[in-house]
């Protein structure tokens, strides 16, 4: 797991924001957030110069703000809580000895890492709550952009027949695998 670091935000306004994100790109931003009124990225602090990186000059705006070292994954731990999505109790790992489980639910333990996927966001959950009216006993379930796993093991336990995973980062195959197997399912995953 990554170690927190010190990182700079740049964010850029008055200027279109798909071409303001290009120029953070180019300036070697670890990652950028693009909204309707600006381009968004984040750049570790270089040691050696602590100051924000040069960006290309523009008729636009840039806003820089220092932000301090965070543990995001500490916090996110903090934060994390059992969810109930349909039939289904998404347990994050951490919780496993604490959280009991109603019986009548089917108990999914979920290792976020750093992929997505920790059954809070409305389109899991409802992706599970939709599992209830559909019969997939049986059948042949692809989950595209499967991230944790989370949907493609609710659906082994819902007695599919075949399941395949597919994500385009290899971290979220590795996390799903992994979650999939603390579940003692079956899951086919792949790039």
């Amino acid at each position: 797991m990554a170690e927190p670091v010190e990182t700079w935000r740049a964010t850029i306004t008055g200027h279109p924001p798909e071409a303001a994100a290009v120029s953070l790109w180019q300036a070697g931003a670890v990652a950028v957030e693009v909204t309707a009124a600006a381009a968004i990225g984040f750049f570790p602090v270089d040691g050696d110069d602590p100051g924000p990186p040069a960006l290309a000059p523009t008729d636009a705006t840039v806003e820089w703000t220092h932000l301090p070292a965070v543990d995001h994954m500490a916090a996110w731990r903090a934060a994390s809580v059992p969810v109930r999505a349909g039939r289904f109790d998404l347990v994050p790992a951490h919780h496993v000895d604490s959280h009991v489980t109603p019986p009548d639910l089917h108990r999914i333990i979920i290792d976020a890492g750093m992929a997505f996927g920790s059954g809070h966001h409305d389109t899991t959950a409802g992706c599970l709550e939709q599992l209830e009216h559909v019969p997939v006993a049986g059948q042949r379930i692809l989950d595209v952009g499967t991230g944790t796993g989370i949907l493609a093991i609710a659906a082994a336990m819902a007695g599919a027949a075949t399941v395949v995973g597919v994500d385009t980062d290899p971290q979220a195959i590795e996390i799903a695998r992994h979650n999939a197997a603390v579940n003692g399912v079956e899951v086919a995953l792949a790039l």
